[in-house]
């Protein structure tokens, strides 16, 4: 604090021309930074306590003094979101803010209770990560990655700063401070030191053991590590496959020990928020957003609460803990709760007694909003088309990793038929991070193991006439990105009239990968794109572009980012990039509507993709020739590049050519039931299927 402020008083005096001044942090309470700072100085001053890492948690908590100017505040924030992809909220300025002073307690409950119930580090960890649907770090593993001694510094100075905190005691568990006590004498800080509730040692083989801390010898000063079993609970292994909304409900009634635990460490969660919110934040809307775009959890503390619902304030009166009386109010039997959706508008309840509207731009239910309103047209396992306000279709996957099959492919049909009808338009979206893993693999290698060439055939044909009519469709497509697309669902967004994606979104033609080439139109879509008439008439060089784009599908590049992905050629120069994804399906929405305000118009059908022929196909054979000479390459890999340097360059004809699309799906079509009959292509998507990762073979 004294070197802060002095830092700050130095600032004062210098009288910077700037127009704000912040300070991150989350232990120093802003309005005692601000004291005796000039007026002018102090008024552009606040406190920004950005959540790390950055690129992957969007919090950005805002924190005002008294003398905060609210104009500036305000265009800061209005800044963090639309240019820095903050999920910004305004917090009061009260010990630790929001974010960390409900994640100490959090923290510390758990380890408490799972020290009194002697549940092991593997176990804690197993229950409170993804299960819950938290980071995969959980709890243990996450106060690693913290530091052991940081986590015990906020702490301390957390109880310095909150005498008066309802659940104070918590911070007091004997054998919590006996166990941290040992572990910091001896240095073990977490990750940053090579070991605390976890470590990694090398048996005599040479093997990697993790290892974990032996909690019941901790508590009693003794520091000793244990190997780390993988955790699995037959009862818990049943609820996997269930929604978060209802699979936790359902853990909290587990009869058994994990079950009891599960409840009793969310029973003093929310007893603590019922008694706390109202002093750190203005609504259920703002404790929830903190904690999903902070911790990355799927849903936030009192979103969990009311998938719980009113009996859960009986049971935990019964256990000894005191929520808030205001909840049984909100909780009532009646069917409310603490966030509501009536006729398209989202409300979150206020401490103050009543509810609060959920501005649109922070509303990180827009997706489930848009997708719950509006008719279900069609609907199968692996997707669903709804109708949506202005005629607007939305069709949203929902098959394993979002993998596009037969299923996925109908319902593209039934919208391009309703697009030959009323409907304005349509948006492919999901809210996974995964927008598309590419064609069902699974799928594929049964047809492959049943030596059914028809059904084969007649599936690619399926995939490349759904998407060629999805392109050709009189009203426009866009798509929504949030993340990773590979493969097919690459070719999917090929074949559309636009995208919206998020900057970190990793785009790539990856079939190679698998022994296979593009063949629901990314080969014909890629060239289409790259080599245009007005590329050419400006005396572009059309064999070093089809060198670039062989080179990258043949190696199944995926981009970086979605700038690289425009590079790359996977999504137009012009693709409006939206750094919260939250707001990605709204403004779809908005792109969709400004092409038709502008007058929608289908693209130009005919033939309009450049055949470079043999000469083109030459080249690239010389470049397959020189990697696999060099021994860079594999025969099977050169044997894919070659039959891709086929369908790039159009096949080998005599001399370059405008050729329709026809002509090349017909060339991706060959090389790709030419290339399933080699047993080392169904090598490789057997190997993607079980390791998860590419066979180089």
């Amino acid at each position: 604090m004294k070197t802060k402020r002095s830092l700050l008083q130095r600032l004062a005096d210098l009288n910077p021309a700037c127009r704000l001044i912040t300070t991150n942090t989350s232990g120093l309470p802003i309005h005692m930074l601000a004291e005796g700072l000039p007026a002018d100085f102090a008024s552009r001053f606040m406190g920004t306590h950005f959540f790390n890492p950055p690129r992957y948690l969007p919090l950005l908590e805002l924190i005002p003094h008294a003398g905060t100017d609210p104009a500036l505040l305000a265009d800061f924030g209005t800044f963090s979101s639309v240019r820095l992809g903050r999920e910004t909220v305004v917090c009061r300025d009260t010990p630790y803010f929001i974010a960390n002073r409900l994640f100490a307690f959090i923290h510390q409950v758990t380890i408490n209770t799972a020290l009194d119930m002697g549940l092991t580090v593997a176990e804690v960890d197993g229950l409170t990560g993804s299960l819950l649907g938290r980071p995969n770090a959980a709890t243990f593993r996450l106060a690693d990655i913290v530091g052991l001694d940081v986590m015990d510094l906020v702490c301390r100075n957390l109880d310095d700063l909150t005498p008066d905190d309802p659940c104070r005691s918590v911070r007091f568990h004997e054998g919590y401070r006996s166990m941290m006590t040992a572990l910091l004498a001896a240095g073990h800080l977490g990750s940053k030191t090579g070991q605390g509730f976890y470590r990694t040692e090398h048996d005599a083989n040479g093997r990697r053991q993790f290892l974990s801390l032996d909690l019941a010898s901790a508590v009693e000063g003794r520091l000793s590590w244990v190997p780390t079993p993988r955790f699995s609970d037959e009862a818990i292994d049943t609820l996997h496959g269930m929604p978060l909304a209802e699979r936790f409900p359902a853990l909290l009634k587990l009869d058994n020990r994990f079950g009891e635990f599960l409840w009793r460490i969310h029973g003093q969660v929310f007893s603590y928020l019922s008694q706390i919110s109202g002093e750190i934040a203005e609504d259920c809307h703002a404790i929830d957003r903190v904690i999903r775009t902070g911790f990355a959890w799927q849903l936030g503390p009192f979103e969990l609460w009311d998938a719980l619902g009113p009996e859960s304030l009986d049971r935990m009166r019964q256990s000894g803990m005191h929520p808030g009386e205001w909840t049984a109010g909100v909780l009532a039997s009646s069917g409310t709760s603490f966030h509501r959706l009536a006729n398209g508008e989202r409300t979150s309840w206020n401490f103050r007694g009543g509810m609060n509207p959920v501005p649109a731009e922070v509303n990180y239910h827009a997706y489930a909003d848009a997708m719950r309103t509006g008719q279900v047209v069609a609907e199968n396992e692996s997707a669903c088309l709804r109708t949506g306000q202005d005629g607007i279709l939305f069709l949203e996957t929902r098959s394993v990793l979002n993998t596009i099959d037969e299923q996925v492919l109908s319902v593209c049909r039934e919208a391009c038929d309703r697009l030959h009808g009323s409907a304005a338009g349509l948006i492919i979206a999901n809210d996974d991070h995964i927008f598309s893993a590419g064609a069902n693999l699974k799928l594929i290698l049964a047809l492959l193991e049943a030596a059914d060439w028809q059904e084969l055939e007649r599936l690619a044909k399926l995939g490349q006439n759904t998407f060629l009519a999805l392109r050709n469709v009189p009203k426009p497509v866009w798509a929504a990105v949030r993340g990773m697309a590979a493969g097919g669902g690459v070719e999917l967004l090929l074949s559309l009239d636009g995208v919206v994606a998020h900057p970190e979104a990793c785009l790539g033609l990856t079939e190679s990968a698998v022994g296979l080439v593009p063949g629901w139109g990314g080969c014909k879509e890629l060239v289409r794109r790259s080599l245009g008439r007005e590329f050419l008439d400006r005396s572009g060089d059309a064999h070093l572009v089809l060198k670039n784009l062989h080179a990258q599908v043949a190696m199944a590049k995926v981009s970086d980012n979605a700038r690289d992905a425009q590079a790359m050629g996977y999504l137009p120069k012009q693709t409006p990039l939206v750094t919260r994804r939250s707001q990605l399906l709204p403004w779809a929405v908005r792109e969709l509507q400004r092409s038709l305000d502008l007058g929608y118009a289908p693209p130009a059908v005919g033939p309009n993709t450049y055949a470079a022929g043999r000469d083109g196909l030459a080249n690239l054979e010389m470049e397959v020739f020189m990697y696999r000479e060099a021994g860079y390459i594999s025969e099977h890999d050169a044997l894919i590049a070659t039959k891709l340097a086929h369908v790039l360059c159009g096949g080998r004809l005599a001399s370059p050519a405008w050729m329709d699309e026809q002509w090349f799906l017909d060339l991706e079509r060959e090389a790709n039931l030419s290339l399933a009959g080699e047993p080392l292509s169904r090598d490789r998507i057997v190997h993607m299927l079980t390791q998860k990762k590419p066979l180089r073979n």
